[in-house]
């Protein structure tokens, strides 16, 4: 499906921005029918999610930017995990030589089919290779690594779904601080 996808000459920044505003207003409509059914994506759409998720360079889970918005990486993946050729489209992700689509297809993996998870899990585990982590504002930077060790640790995967991140995801992405080194309070005793 991946390599059937025609890229714009407009350039990527283009690309992405009207790529983004299309599966916006596609999945507006599915959610504003009668039914919240997700099999009324429409094939082009799952085309295009799986375009926006093969040029992620980085792994965007929550809410970004200042307004909060739910990444369009996030809608992209939601879109894909109703598909039924799901697992074929995360496992293409996987080869994609962005470090974003690697992650994306390895945490549709996880959801769609555990055991292919688990295989593809042990080669990204060890990768130094980096990655920005986007929440809000503010992209942390990290390893592939890393992200691979919060899907297994934490219930990252499934804040993805509810659009909630756990807290215990930044223990485990950010490295700890070992140039700050600070003293602790001393503590007066009443006499």
């Amino acid at each position: 499906m991946l390599d059937r996808l025609p890229f714009s000459p407009l350039g990527a920044t283009a690309t992405m921005l009207y790529l983004t505003a299309y599966l916006l207003l596609s999945l507006v409509k599915v959610e504003k029918s009668l039914s919240t059914d997700w099999s009324r994506v429409q094939p082009e759409d799952a085309q295009l999610a799986a375009r926006i998720l093969a040029r992620a360079q980085d792994f965007a889970p929550g809410p970004v930017g200042p307004g909060a918005v739910i990444s369009s990486e996030a809608l992209a993946w939601r879109v894909l995990l109703q598909r039924e050729d799901s697992k074929q489209i995360f496992t293409q992700l996987l080869a994609e030589h962005r470090p974003g689509a690697k992650l994306w297809g390895l945490a549709g993996l996880r959801v769609v089919d555990p055991a292919a998870y688990e295989s593809e899990a042990a080669k990204l585990r060890q990768s130094t290779e980096s990655v920005s982590f986007v929440y809000g504002c503010i992209p942390t930077p990290t390893t592939l690594g890393r992200i691979v060790a919060a899907f297994d640790t934490t219930p990252l995967v499934v804040g993805l779904l509810t659009h909630r991140i756990p807290a215990t995801v930044w223990r485990v992405l950010e490295p700890p601080n070992t140039r700050l080194k600070l003293a602790a309070p001393a503590v007066n005793s009443p006499q």
